[in-house]
């Protein structure tokens, strides 16, 4: 039973054949049934036909079980009903001629051989009828109950009728007989039934096996038309072979047209499965980076929780304000960092040293030394957020692959605010100056450190989200190592305030009041596990981001 999809789509094959149009098809075979007909009439008795006769009934059965084969194949590519039935039908058919084959080389034929052939070609009929009123598509056909049936009716009607003739000495149907003529008429009108149908649905298989069945029809109407008998056995011979070639011409067209359409869909669905293997390494590679922020702000709230822990008898009132508000600005990044449906990031005007805080403070938590120099009024074009992140990010490398002090500097250069991110390591090697910012990425000094590469590579996409830039500013070997943001222009801002609802002019950034973070203490920053180690140390609090 068929048990695949709904292929009906497939089905459908276009015309009788390559640049082949029915009209031709059938004016040719007119022409030479009367060609034969005539023939038949004037000529005396062929010498060679005889050896010839035997040679066609032996060709045109296998043919047929050719041709029963290749619609078989057709039914298991694309479940076409009509298949099973039109298989059936030739398998019938070829069983009643090598019936007739057998009984006609024979010098007493055996009962079951002449009964077989009227039998079968009787069954053959109503098979072919059932293909002609078959759906596209039948789920519950079985091919081979199908076939069993039809080949126990023959046997059973060959049986019947050889034990009526022994019983009632009834004689068997010859060619020719009444029998013979209504078959023939019912092949020719099941025939050009088959052919409209397959015209209609450019369906080559049932519009060849159409023309098949006129011609079997005209070859056993040719066995009772008057003349040579001879000539007419030949003739009916040659076009019972024409009509299997005619048939085994449609099935094996439907059969390439089928291939065709499944190569066809078997593209779609390599095309299909990329996309979704596609689909899927972008969705892992998203899981990665949101597990990537995830991790820095839990480090960040586990240091800063810590301090607040550890050396709450010993924090000023603005220490310990200014960690309190640094916790809940990364729990409400996590937050968002872990909700599938949470808004895209806003962007417009925000006080850069607002939006570094949190950053810096839990940074200090877990033992980085932070000398900061921001102009507390200096207004930034972007996501605040995403700066939070990209800013965290440059801070945690810089205290896990960098020594000393961690400088962060910002200022206005022609209407750009430039963020500086500096530390006294041992650099990036000029060979490795794209390699870190590229996914997965890492130079040689952090190679043998615990990471995944993703850091860098985030920060420039967060940057270009937000229309800035991130790059690693030129710095002597051993001189440590130093990124630059660099934030949109005040007059190509405006663009972004406006896509993001704002409709308040953009102010020009004034000197503002400055301010400078005192250095902390010189004392060793952890180089390994710098989360866990950096929970142990006292936190440098003694300079902080104030208002």
């Amino acid at each position: 039973m068929y048990r695949g999809a709904d292929r009906r789509s497939l089905l459908d094959a276009g015309p009788l054949g390559e640049g082949l149009t029915t009209t031709l098809v059938l004016s040719s075979l007119v022409a030479a049934s009367l060609l034969v007909a005539g023939v038949s009439v004037a000529l005396p008795a062929p010498h060679v036909a005889d050896p010839l006769h035997h040679q066609l009934r032996i060709v045109a059965p296998v043919l047929g079980l050719l041709c029963a084969l290749l619609c078989h194949l057709r039914w298991r590519l694309v479940g076409d009903a009509a298949a099973v039935w039109l298989s059936a039908t030739l398998v019938v058919w070829s069983l009643a001629v090598g019936a007739e084959a057998t009984a006609a080389a024979a010098v007493t034929p055996h009962p079951l051989a002449v009964w077989a052939r009227p039998t079968g070609l009787l069954v053959a009929v109503v098979l072919a009828v059932l293909g002609l009123r078959s759906p596209d598509i039948d789920a519950g056909l079985r091919p081979r109950r199908v076939l069993g049936l039809a080949v126990g009716a023959v046997v059973a009607g060959s049986f019947a009728g050889a034990w009526l003739a022994g019983s009632l000495d009834l004689a068997p149907p010859a060619v020719g007989s009444g029998l013979d003529r209504a078959l023939a008429l019912g092949s020719v009108l099941i025939g050009a039934g088959h052919l409209r149908r397959g015209r209609g649905l450019g369906r080559p298989l049932l519009a060849w096996f159409g023309v098949a069945l006129l011609l079997l029809g005209y070859a056993h109407l040719l066995g009772v038309a008057p003349g040579n008998p001879a000539w007419q056995d030949l003739g009916r011979q040659l076009l019972q072979l024409t009509a299997v070639l005619a048939a085994i011409a449609g099935a094996t067209v439907a059969l390439l047209h089928a291939y065709q359409a499944q190569g066809g869909r078997l593209l779609e669905a390599e095309a299909q499965r990329l996309a979704a293997q596609d689909r899927v390494e972008v969705d892992h590679a998203r899981q990665a980076e949101r597990a990537h922020e995830a991790r820095n702000a839990l480090a960040a709230i586990q240091g800063a929780t810590h301090a607040l822990q550890a050396y709450s008898d010993r924090l000023a009132d603005v220490d310990r304000e200014q960690l309190t508000d640094a916790v809940n600005a990364e729990i409400a990044r996590l937050q968002q960092l872990v909700s599938p449906s949470a808004p895209e990031a806003p962007r417009g005007r925000f006080r850069l040293s607002e939006a570094i805080a949190a950053v810096v403070t839990c940074e200090r938590s877990l033992g980085a030394w932070i000398e900061a120099d921001v102009a507390d009024d200096l207004v930034a074009i972007g996501s605040p957020t995403d700066t939070a992140e990209v800013v965290q990010n440059l801070l945690q490398n810089a205290r896990r692959y960098g020594r000393g002090p961690i400088r962060l500097s910002a200022q206005l250069d022609d209407e750009h605010v430039v963020l500086r991110v500096r530390d006294e390591g041992p650099g990036i090697h000029p060979a490795e100056r794209t390699l870190v910012f590229e996914r997965g990425g890492r130079g040689r000094s952090g190679a043998c450190r615990p990471g995944s590469g993703l850091g860098l590579y985030l920060s420039t996409q967060l940057m270009h989200a937000q229309g800035g830039t991130l790059a690693l500013e030129d710095s002597p070997p051993g001189s440590g190592a130093c990124f630059r943001l660099r934030f949109p222009g005040f007059r190509e801002a405006r663009d972004v305030v406006s896509a993001a609802g704002d409709d308040a002019a953009v102010p020009s950034p004034g000197p503002g009041r400055m301010f400078l973070v005192p250095a902390a203490p010189a004392v060793p920053v952890p180089s390994e596990d710098t989360e866990r180690s950096a929970l142990t140390a006292e936190p440098h609090l003694d300079g902080h981001l104030t208002g």
